[in-house]
């Protein structure tokens, strides 16, 4: 059963995905249920009879019948979660519907997401219901896995209860399988971070961090007191000290609870109020930052967060409220007394993570094993063993095998049930490979510092492989001229913090990342020219690397002044600032060099002649963006994306034809090209990246000159770039004109292609070779 009384859609998708995998083992009948409007979403699989939809209005009438005043949902699942649960009218008419839908059907194990169950054991005494999470190890960098707990959810939990605290019968295979996965957690957590270049999380303050949830859920709303993550937010500011910094991160897929916005300016108001609070638009752009945050802390304070968990199995001091779902598992109930204790005053991390991927987390993978199912489920029927299960759910050799190993080898796991995307592959950047955060006060005496401004990979989400790719270039190659990357800023209030940092003062170049962002007297980019032009002042030296420079006003185009180099990508960029300094150069854009560099190295991605397949990316301007997506829907072409678009458009478009749902993918690597020998793009960076990888490519305008402009330089605009009216056509069309497109392309064009790219390859080896006369 999914959560309820709030059928949640992504949840009962996992237990679809369950129920599958337990059926493949030989373990049933079995029934799903389900909220109604989720019917679409869950019957396209076989077997429907095995999928029970409650129609959840009619049960909210059949409540509101027997109560005289309203009913919130939300008080309707507090209800549920009731130790008198089977007493309520929700757990009596949920039961009622379901008996009605199960026709005879007698469960012998209930397994229940997000909500307890009990109601079910007053109709059926002799089964037994098991609850399911997510595990505090399971997004992210982490293998997907579930927790099975026999006793309950939130409070009741066995963790809550501390029945995962350690017995003196560990076995030792299940502590050094405990103590492996915590210092390789600990390295995913670290390696390519994605806030390693935060100037925000650096400095002598120790940090508490607080990931807030979502208001109005019972996570809160039945623990605590407190009626929602704001009011809770600010009473632990309150009673914070101001020697301690204050992390806070959003559950922001589910809502955000900070704004700006007017009149509920409520994060200006706490900044104002608590001058130790940290709080960076960056967190938003990461699906699951919190965890992401876990090294930069000293201490973490939760009520619910899975987050909770996490830092207590990786040894860092965490605090929870009493009578709360992670408080068993903490050192302190009080936030004092949590910022006076040291770690070494109880560590039982290795233990208790031992009992918990033992006893209560099991990995998704498991479950394709016919035997590891048929074991556990022999598990879930037998007598408890003082409220944990009788023996060990998974055992030693599948732990390492399914998450140690698994964690060694995943990608970031996409959120369920949502449209996000993997981060971690982009940050492992293929150019910088692994490596530790740079900490300030681990910076050396002897190296220059410098800093960047405009980091577009946060701005984009993290998933621009083009914004990725160009500024670890920026990185990696100066870092590779003994240079040292001090911090990074994206608005001119963040390049005032950095400026507060200690060691600032040895900070000698200001590096701005121009890419497509200087255009249209940018606002924001206003303010890190300015900064600039402060920094020159100061007497440090300033580069504008890699920029488009269009349709600019002369005082914007004043503080060029400031920089001793500028190098932009294109020609119209360069016949445009040329007009404010003629000294400016034309380096062909960063991705260029870099990304030949790899494809050259690879047989696979070298082998462009291959295939026949055609790819498509998006493109910035959202319309545009929307018709490519329809030709490759209609031409079941994949369909790389490269930054946000309207997702909503997207889906709206899937449902008109269930039966062949086409969905966006991410462009996460240069191993995307290898099944593909040709691509469309209208994307900049989609464009340089496979013509890089010789990969003949159409593209459509973009929203400024650069696309044009590029091809031109490159001596293809004439065959690649697809006439204006191809917008308009029908897809038929359309089609024709790329395929007479593709068919012209011959090795004239091959030949003006390579000539660029090796331009591109000296003019770059050069540009970072005179940048090291500012070392």
């Amino acid at each position: 059963m999914s959560q309820s009384p709030t059928f949640t859609g992504g949840w009962a998708k996992i237990l679809l995905q369950l129920m599958n995998q337990v059926e493949q083992a030989g373990i049933g009948p079995n029934k799903l249920v389900f909220g109604s409007r989720f019917k679409t979403l869950l019957t396209e699989n076989p077997g429907e009879d095995r999928l029970i939809a409650v129609d959840e209005n009619r049960l909210y009438r059949q409540i509101s019948e027997g109560s005289k005043n309203g009913n919130s949902l939300n008080q309707l699942y507090v209800d549920l979660n009731s130790e008198s649960s089977s007493e309520s009218l929700i757990g009596t008419a949920l039961l009622d519907e379901i008996i009605r839908h199960l026709k005879g059907f007698e469960p012998r194990l209930i397994f229940s997401f997000g909500s307890r169950a009990d109601f079910f054991l007053k109709a059926f005494p002799n089964a037994r219901v098991i609850h399911l999470e997510k595990s505090a190890f399971s997004r992210g960098s982490f293998p997907d896995a579930l927790t099975f707990d026999p006793v309950g959810i939130y409070r009741t939990s066995v963790t809550a209860q501390g029945h995962l605290f350690p017995k003196t019968d560990i076995h030792p295979d299940y502590l050094s399988i405990a103590g492996s996965f915590q210092s390789q957690a600990i390295q995913k957590l670290t390696a390519g971070n994605p806030f390693r270049n935060n100037a925000k999380l650096y400095g002598e303050k120790k940090k508490l961090l607080i990931p807030l949830q979502v208001s109005g859920y019972p996570a809160l709303d039945t623990q605590t007191q407190y009626t929602s993550q704001f009011e809770y937010l600010y009473d632990c500011l309150a009673k914070i000290p101001t020697n301690v910094d204050v992390v806070v991160t959003e559950y922001a897929a589910w809502g955000r609870v900070l704004t700006t916005k007017d009149p509920h300016n409520n994060l200006e108001f706490l900044k104002t109020s608590f001058s130790n609070i940290i709080f960076d638009e960056q967190f938003r752009s990461v699906p699951f930052s919190s965890q992401y945050l876990l090294p930069y802390v000293d201490f973490v304070w939760t009520i619910a967060s899975s987050v909770g968990l996490q830092s207590a199995f990786l040894n860092i001091p965490t605090g929870s409220p009493s009578n709360t779902q992670n408080s068993a598992a903490t050192i302190a109930d009080s936030l004092i007394d949590l910022l006076e204790t040291d770690p070494a005053d109880r560590d039982v991390s290795t233990n208790l993570c031992a009992n918990y991927l033992a006893y209560n987390s099991i990995p998704s993978s498991f479950w394709d094993n016919s035997r590891s199912v048929q074991r556990a489920f022999e598990i879930f029927t037998d007598p408890l063993d003082n409220c944990l299960w009788s023996r060990p759910l998974v055992l030693p050799e599948e732990i390492e095998a399914l998450v140690i190993n698994g964690l060694n080898s995943s990608k970031a796991q996409p959120p369920e049930p949502r449209l996000n995307f993997d981060i971690s592959i982009h940050e492992e950047a293929y150019l910088r490979g692994n490596r530790h955060s740079p900490t300030i006060s681990a910076l050396s005496q002897h190296k220059t510092k410098f800093i960047i401004l405009n980091d577009t990979r946060p701005i984009e989400g993290f998933i621009h492989f083009g914004c990725n790719v160009v500024v670890e270039t920026i990185i990696s190659r100066l870092e590779n001229s003994d240079m040292q990357l001090f911090g990074i800023a994206n608005t001119f209030e963040e390049c005032q913090n950095l400026e507060k940092n200690q060691g600032f003062e040895e900070v000698s170049l200001i590096v701005l990342n121009g890419e497509g962002s200087l255009h249209h007297d940018n606002s924001r980019c206003l303010g890190l020219l300015k900064f600039c032009q402060a920094m020159k002042d100061s007497g440090r030296h300033c580069v504008l690397l890699n920029s488009s420079w269009f349709d600019n006003s002369s005082s914007y185009a004043s503080y060029l002044s400031a920089f001793d180099l500028i190098s932009v990508r294109e020609s119209q960029s360069l016949e445009q600032i040329s007009k404010h300094r003629s000294d400016a150069v034309l380096v062909p854009d960063f991705s260029i060099a870099s990304a030949h560099n790899v494809a050259i190295k690879s047989d696979k991605l070298s082998n462009k002649d291959n295939s026949r397949q055609l790819c498509i990316f998006d493109n910035v301007i959202p319309e545009v963006g929307f018709e490519l997506f329809d030709f490759a829907r209609s031409n079941e072409a994949p369909f790389f994306i490269m930054g946000p678009l309207n997702y909503a458009y997207l889906s709206e478009q899937n449902s008109k034809d269930a039966e062949h749902p086409w969905k966006p993918k991410v462009f996460e690597s240069l191993n995307d090209l290898i099944p593909f020998g040709y691509s469309i793009s209208g994307r900049f960076h989609g464009l340089t990246v496979c013509l890089a990888a010789l990969r003949p490519t159409l593209a459509l305008p973009s929203n400024t000159p650069k696309i044009e402009s590029f091809l031109s330089d490159a001596g293809i605009k004439e065959i690649a770039l697809l006439p204006s009216e191809w917008l308009g056509l029908n897809g038929a069309d359309k089609l024709n004109i790329v395929q007479e497109k593709f068919s012209s392309w011959d090795e004239l064009r091959t030949k003006s292609l390579l000539e660029y790219i090796e331009f591109a390859l000296d003019a770059t080896n050069k540009l970072f070779e005179h940048l090291k006369q500012f070392r």
